[in-house]
């Protein structure tokens, strides 16, 4: 399924209007394989007199586990408060400028994207990488400590930790990848390193990103863009029902 089919197959079961549709993943950080699957991410606006009603709709929108297509779509709150909180998945949203369907709106958002890049987004990136080696350093229980590391795991801890660096260095970050940094996660996906050594590049990313501090960067989100332009929005979708 590709975005435009999915776009016809799940647009009409969308509580509102949808601001961005695009694809998620692998596929969006170019390091996909011939079996990987295709993830659908998206960002709606619920009808404003449903959000001021005693049933909102929900704040996410997904497919059961196992079910594919694979999707999240965040109402668009939720988006603006994972957003200001440096999530890297949400982030990833505002810079990737590949695989998108978007409204003028999200433009709007998008060509402002660098208020995000904050002191907080980098420690988020950091917590989230710390996250996914703790799980990945788990499966050595299985594998033992020089087993192979679950891919997935081994190679986002990698990619995280290099965007976190770019945003510590007053850089945006690069969400296709391509290049040597493609190489080399491509590398790791294919089982190149044990998890100790995953481990140790990991730490030594931490490192490099430390020594950078303090980062010149603004401590949190600003939030009255984000605010008056969430605003705008459930001002223009409010159309009560007569």
């Amino acid at each position: 399924m590709d975005l435009a089919e999915f776009y016809k197959a799940y647009a009409p079961k969308i509580p509102g209007r949808l601001l961005l549709l695009r694809i998620g993943g692998s596929h969006s950080y170019n390091t996909n394989t011939p079996t990987s699957d295709v993830d659908f991410l998206g960002v709606y606006a619920a009808w404003t007199e449903d959000i001021l009603s005693l049933t909102p709709p929900q704040e996410t929108l997904d497919n059961e586990e196992g079910v594919k297509p694979d999707y999240t779509v965040h109402e668009v709150k939720k988006f603006c408060s994972l957003l200001m909180s440096g999530n890297p998945t949400v982030l990833e949203f505002i810079f990737s400028d590949k695989f998108q369907m978007a409204t003028a709106e999200w433009i709007e958002l998008a060509s402002n994207k660098k208020m995000f890049l904050t002191c907080k987004a980098v420690k988020n990136y950091c917590g989230y990488a710390r996250g996914q080696l703790q799980r990945m350093l788990k499966g050595q229980s299985v594998h033992g400590l020089h087993g192979k590391p679950n891919e997935k795991f081994s190679y986002h801890i990698i990619r995280l930790l290099n965007d976190a660096k770019s945003i510590a260095e007053g850089k945006e970050p690069q969400i296709y990848k391509t290049g040597e940094e493609r190489d080399f996660l491509m590398k790791i996906r294919g089982g190149a390193f044990t998890p100790s050594q995953i481990a140790e590049m990991a730490q030594q990313k931490i490192n490099e990103i430390d020594v950078l501090r303090p980062w010149l960067l603004p401590a949190e989100v600003d939030k009255s863009f984000l605010n008056q332009w969430l605003l705008r929005i459930r001002e223009a979708n409010y159309n009560p029902s007569t």
